[in-house]
């Protein structure tokens, strides 16, 4: 899978957004960004489509940017030319397929039946679109499709929203959701880019799911107050946790035996370890890659930080 690929897998949502006046290309490619989403599909639904690539491409908001929508081998051109760093197309175009491989510009088509896949599998494509998904049958549908077709990857697109994306994530087949939601038109064209932002944030926060799954407190005597905060301010969990953190009397286990941490260590359960790794670590926490434990297909099952939080070290594993 092309590096491209493999970051829109980590990232796990991409934005497929409809703009109508290029100028405000950046200040959305801006709210993605600060809502953790650092990518983003500009689709050639209108003809702004191709400034407004050209706008965030040379930006410096450090976004990866696609063109979607792309029916034509001239829109290959237009969206190439302009800085996109990969093509989407709604069906399987062969013309666009060949073209965009022959280019070395990463190409994922749309597809719908098993002869589409069929096609894709002839090409040598990883990674498709599965569009319109919910319309298209949803996660039952691609859950059956996966079956004689395991080696594939796909990104179901078209009814997707906050409500259902964890169950098409949950799928060990799809890289990531494409979705309109996170920045509808209306919302673009009225400037609202802090309700953006937010609905960019908390849509990472579902995806990755977070939960407290163990906490070893080597001693009664330490304060939990600074955990409390860590654990509120980084991981999304609401406030109201606090008072519970104090009194986990299933998931705290208190001992005085030795430990090689000071404090002891939380355990934090997530949907997908290296999807959260790759955001913790765009929010400047490390991690020891030491430590990590995958499985047989390369998928991260465990990891610790490389840093003690408040004498604490901290693990993740996934739910």
């Amino acid at each position: 899978m092309n590096e491209i690929k493999e970051k829109i897998k980590k990232i796990g949502v991409v934005p497929v957004v409809k703009i109508n006046d290029a100028s405000k290309a950046v200040l959305l490619a801006n709210a993605l960004k600060r809502g953790g989403i650092p990518c983003v599909e500009v689709t050639f639904r209108t003809s702004e489509a191709t400034n407004a690539i050209k706008n965030i491409a040379s930006s410096d908001v450090n976004m990866i940017v696609g063109a979607g929508t792309v029916t034509t081998i001239r829109q290959v051109d237009l969206a190439l030319e302009s800085g996109a760093k990969f093509i989407v197309s709604p069906g399987f175009n062969e013309k666009i397929v060949k073209y965009c491989i022959e280019k070395n510009a990463p190409i994922i088509p749309g597809v719908f039946t098993s002869s589409e896949i069929e096609k894709a599998i002839e090409y040598d494509l990883d990674m498709v679109k599965f569009f319109p998904a919910e319309q298209g049958g949803g996660v039952n549908m691609i859950k059956a499709l996966n079956g004689p077709y395991g080696n594939l990857m796909f990104i179901p697109t078209g009814g997707i929203t906050e409500s259902n994306i964890c169950d098409y994530l949950a799928l060990d087949c799809v890289s990531a959701c494409g979705g309109s939601f996170m920045a509808n038109p209306s919302l673009i064209d009225s400037n609202a880019f802090d309700e953006i932002e937010q609905i960019c944030n908390n849509t990472i926060k579902k995806i990755l799911g977070f939960t407290i799954k163990h906490i070893r407190i080597n001693s009664t005597d330490i304060t939990k107050s600074k955990t409390a905060d860590f654990l509120i301010n980084i991981f999304g969990f609401d406030d109201k946790h606090r008072s519970s953190l104090k009194f986990l009397t299933e998931q705290i286990q208190n001992t005085k035996k030795a430990s090689p941490t000071k404090n002891g260590f939380l355990t934090i359960g997530t949907h997908n370890v290296d999807r959260a790794v790759y955001h913790l670590e765009q929010n400047e926490l490390k991690f020891n890659h030491a430590t990590a434990l995958k499985d047989a297909k390369g998928n991260m099952l465990e990891i610790y930080l490389s840093d003690e939080i408040t004498g604490f070290a901290i693990r993740f594993v996934k739910n």
